[in-house]
């Protein structure tokens, strides 16, 4: 008698697999989609054993779409990491940068009134 664990796969409102796991090692929470019955104990997807599901920018690698593990090209991860990189602008350092040269010229501002009292 062979013994086979659960695989399952956990998929934010956009349909990114967020997390993926075997319930060798944890047990689903109610929306957990389960993708193989007859699995290893290690979680495997698409032939990889334990994936990594994002990328260092953050981006998810993978998506669930009508049953179906859907592994993103390199076109769709550099689509959605476009906006993490236009979040913070120019206008924006510059404000950062404003604020801090501010701040150090009031601490030199108090420094000096402290050597000259």
């Amino acid at each position: 008698m062979n013994f086979y664990n659960k695989q399952y796969i956990r998929v934010d409102e956009n349909k990114n697999i967020t997390y993926g796991f075997s319930d060798a090692f944890e047990q689903p929470q109610e929306n957990d989609i389960c993708i193989n019955e007859q699995a290893e104990r290690h979680f495997e997807l698409l032939g990889n054993t334990n994936p990594s599901l994002m990328n260092f920018e953050g981006v998810y690698l993978y998506k669930y779409e009508n049953g179906n593990i859907i592994k993103k090209s390199e076109e769709d991860i550099a689509l959605e990491y476009k906006p993490k990189i236009q979040k913070e602008t120019v206008s924006d350092l510059e404000i950062t940068f404003a604020e801090y040269v501010i701040e150090n010229e009031e601490r030199l501002s108090r420094l000096e009134e402290k050597i000259n009292a």
